[in-house]
């Protein structure tokens, strides 16, 4: 996903890339997007980006499946509506991981913790990598209106916890609106 800030209007932009698009990859064959940071990292990911979609990324941030879950803990849950297929394959994998379950779900709207995002943004074999991609806007846009009424010692807190987390390739000039 690239994310694009607009400190002067005050936007925010989110382009998500399908991760099954094939691309020349710089120095390697045609391959799947997904592969590049498998191959040389954030540096050939941000390069293929830049050569591709002629897109100059600047700075990125990684989380990975690890900080994903803890990130959501640590903000207290997010709210989803799930549909019938949603709920019923995250019932389907309950019922498969009896080690750590995830929670159990209906159809409508849940209180998701971490595991369970997680599970839910990860969903792409009952539909298409399209549908994983918007589950993943959704569970960002839950994340955003989890926080957005917090007062600034809440987010001050937060970000202590989260940021030591995640990797980014420049700490300086990040900032969080909200």
């Amino acid at each position: 996903m690239i994310l694009s800030l607009n400190t002067k209007k005050h936007t925010i932009k989110l382009v998500s890339i399908e991760r099954g698009i094939g691309v020349p990859v710089p120095g390697r064959n045609n391959d799947l997007i997904t592969h590049t940071f498998r191959y040389g990292g954030a540096a050939l990911t941000l390069q293929t980006v830049r050569e591709c979609f002629n897109v100059d990324v600047e700075r990125y941030v990684r989380v990975n499946f690890s900080v994903f879950q803890k990130a959501i803990d640590a903000i207290g849950g997010v709210d989803i509506t799930l549909t019938q297929a949603e709920a019923a394959y995250l019932m389907q994998q309950k019922s498969q991981t009896a080690q750590n379950p995830i929670q159990s779900l209906t159809v409508g709207q849940n209180h998701l913790d971490g595991k369970t995002a997680l599970a839910y943004s990860r969903i792409r074999k009952i539909d298409s990598d399209w549908s994983r991609i918007q589950r993943q806007r959704n569970m960002i846009q839950a994340a955003i209106n989890q926080v957005k009424s917090e007062d600034i010692f809440t987010l001050n807190k937060l970000a202590d916890t989260i940021l030591p987390m995640i990797e980014l390739n420049q700490r300086r000039n990040y900032f969080f609106a909200v």
